[in-house]
């Protein structure tokens, strides 16, 4: 219960601090940090119906931020690993492309969520939360991660 809460707080208080920064106004921001796409939704959650249509259009780059371990039991097909604490603030080698399609996912919801809030501070475009594999309805396999 005090977990439950702990992640509560900390999530609701990430999120009012990106969102916060969003509505900084522009003599307030550094223009040596990356500004991302003030005008994207905070999160842009999609379900895995709508991910798997997304998936099986092609195009698009599944990203993991579960550990590796975690990874490593299951994975959604083609998933790329990158652990949550590896996104910093820079563009990522394994993410070249800003604009390119990105679905996030974790175990549960919570750290896909954040993770969607570092990657749009950098300055990806296209980022869309899956939430959980959890409530993957859809196959996983299992293996050493590609990312």
């Amino acid at each position: 219960m005090k977990k439950a809460l702990f992640v509560a707080i900390f999530a609701t208080a990430i999120a009012s601090t990106v969102a916060l920064l969003g509505c900084m106004s522009t003599d307030a921001v550094d223009a040596s940090e990356p500004q991302g796409d003030i005008s994207a939704p905070l999160f842009s959650s999609i379900t895995s119906e709508e991910a798997k249509r997304m998936i099986d259009e092609g195009d698009v780059a599944i990203v993991d931020v579960r550990t590796e371990s975690e990874y490593d039991e299951a994975h959604i097909p083609g998933a790329i690993s990158l652990p949550f604490d590896e996104i910093g603030t820079n563009k990522l080698g394994s993410l070249p492309d800003l604009d390119e399609t990105i679905i996030v996912y974790c175990r549960t919801g919570v750290q896909s969520k954040l993770a969607v809030g570092k990657l749009m501070y950098i300055g990806y475009t296209d980022v869309y939360d899956l939430g959980g594999i959890r409530d993957w309805t859809y196959s996983t396999e299992r293996g050493s991660s590609i990312g």
